[in-house]
């Protein structure tokens, strides 16, 4: 499988993380060194499990998926899929109420934000106006 479609085979062993013997890291890293494409987590295109996005020559890229988000739940990863839908954040926004509330907790507040931080940051995505 490695040989003939690393893309897939990627892909398969990132979404059955944790297995405890290779890290996340390692697996991009050996598909990257194997021709595969491998594309960030996004509050746009990534769903909870990594996915394949067709390049148009018969290979895939492969899109990292919520679950590779340390610390994000799975309820929490579908909810944000959920408020999603069709029309997709408008990326701008979530930077505006997301990160940056993020990174000024992470320099001016604790070191880490708690969960309930998170959880209010979550609901925050959920109510952020579409592209149209």
């Amino acid at each position: 499988m490695k040989c003939w479609h690393p893309d897939v085979f990627c892909a398969s062993l990132l979404n059955a993380q944790p297995m405890g013997f290779y890290a996340p890291a390692q697996i991009v890293r050996d598909a990257r060194e194997h021709g595969v494409e491998v594309r960030p987590v996004c509050v746009n295109a990534s769903r909870w499990d990594c996915t394949l996005e067709p390049l148009g020559d018969e290979r895939f890229a492969v899109r990292l998926g919520l679950r590779m988000v340390r610390g994000l739940a799975n309820k929490d990863g579908a909810a944000l899929v959920g408020a999603r839908g069709e029309t997709p954040f408008d990326v701008g926004e979530v930077i505006d109420h997301v990160v940056s509330p993020i990174i000024y907790h992470i320099l001016f507040g604790d070191r880490e934000p708690t969960l309930d931080y998170c959880h209010a940051l979550l609901d925050r995505v959920q109510s952020l106006p579409r592209k149209h």
